[in-house]
């Protein structure tokens, strides 16, 4: 009884054979495998979301059983679609042999066809949204008298607008490291421009006097040396948010930058309203930047007095992370006294502002998980 009831393997993978499943399955694969690489690169295009992808994704996964239970169920003949027992083995007639293959090469060439299709839209898209073809330079602001300079002023200015224009993904915007040399007062704006390789300059002057601020700005084009924008701005000083968010708009309307929602909000974010917790933090930023152990300590100083100000300062906590993970790197002080404190200040400050991209890129470098984890080696010995 056992033996009569046993599956014989080489009838079972010949009927395999005979009903096309084997046929059917790598045929399904292959266009399986072209229809999501395509539909993967073509519907991102259209603004439709990953879950949308990933469903379609898993639906083609799904399909693979159930075409080969059709192929093992199902034959296509001449006369149509008919059950596989009841059609005869030995009955002549090439197109029921070969009639899959006519669909798959339709199938397969429509697949493939849009996955290139789609690879070359999502690479057009790409370029338009991912290589900025406009850029700009803020140079650190100058005094408007040279006897009553304020370099954490001139200096933050510049940082705060970088920080807002840096939010839009049509431009390249320098950092302060790479600008703060072309501070000279008797600077030229458009050599600067040509040195940073970029389109534009924004230049300008500051001065505070008792509690008003009085802030001159210009955009200027790098190739002809023109002016694109110019603007004053005469406050008290605490609406020097209001002359920064005003200055970053004209200069986005002058570059005709198209701005999305979220790029609009950044454009406009205040990290904190506290006045006084901003010029420390641009005190912190001020030495922080000379990348010495005693400025160091001194930015640290700053930073934490922010924070004691406005707890919720998330970029006064991104600066206490870069102070204390440039002491490291300095070598002024051993890296697990410092690496903790600094990786503790990062995560809190993507914890209060999970868009604020430098905490992120603070972790991402390594420098601190890094001295982090040696820090823990090190206690557990």
């Amino acid at each position: 009884m056992a033996q009569r009831n046993s599956v014989n393997p080489k009838k079972f993978f010949g009927e395999l054979k005979r009903r096309n499943v084997y046929k059917v399955a790598v045929a399904y694969a292959v266009a399986g495998w072209a229809l999501a690489q395509g539909i993967a690169q073509v519907l991102p295009v259209f603004d439709i979301p990953n879950s949308a992808v990933r469903l379609v994704v898993l639906l083609i996964v799904i399909g693979f059983p159930v075409a080969v239970i059709l192929a093992w169920t199902f034959e296509l003949t001449p006369e149509g679609i008919k059950r596989t027992e009841d059609v005869d083995p030995e009955a002549p007639g090439s197109s029921r042999n070969h009639a899959w293959i006519y669909v798959v090469i339709i199938g397969g060439a429509l697949a493939i066809s849009l996955f290139f299709v789609g690879r070359y839209t999502g690479r057009n898209e790409m370029t338009k949204v991912e290589v900025p073809t406009k850029s700009i330079a803020v140079l650190p602001f100058k005094p408007i008298t040279p006897q009553e300079g304020d370099q954490v002023l001139e200096l933050g200015m510049a940082d705060t607008l970088i920080t807002k224009l840096s939010g839009s993904r049509e431009i390249i915007v320098p950092s302060l490291t790479s600008v703060r040399k072309y501070g000279n007062l008797d600077q030229d704006p458009v050599a600067a421009g040509r040195q940073l390789q970029v389109k534009s300059v924004l230049e300008g002057n500051v001065q505070k006097v008792g509690d008003h601020i009085r802030v001159t700005a210009r955009l200027i084009n790098v190739s002809d040396g023109s002016s694109q924008w110019a603007g004053t701005f005469d406050e008290k000083f605490t609406d020097v948010f209001a002359v920064q968010d005003a200055i970053s708009q004209k200069v986005a309307a002058a570059l005709a930058l198209r701005l999305s929602g979220s790029e609009r909000e950044h454009f406009t974010k205040r990290y904190t309203d506290n006045l006084e917790a901003y010029q420390l933090y641009l005190t912190g930023r001020y030495h922080l930047n000379k990348f010495i152990p005693p400025e160091l300590r001194k930015a640290i100083g700053s930073f934490q007095q922010a924070i004691d100000l406005d707890s919720n300062y998330a970029l006064a906590y991104y600066g206490l992370a870069e102070a204390h993970r440039a002491l490291a790197i300095t070598s002024d002080v051993a890296p697990k006294e410092t690496f903790p404190q600094a990786k503790a200040a990062a995560m809190k400050a993507i914890e209060l502002d999970e868009s604020l991209a430098e905490p992120h890129a603070s972790l991402a470098s390594g420098l601190i998980g890094i001295g982090s984890q040696l820090n823990e080696k090190q206690s557990g010995r």
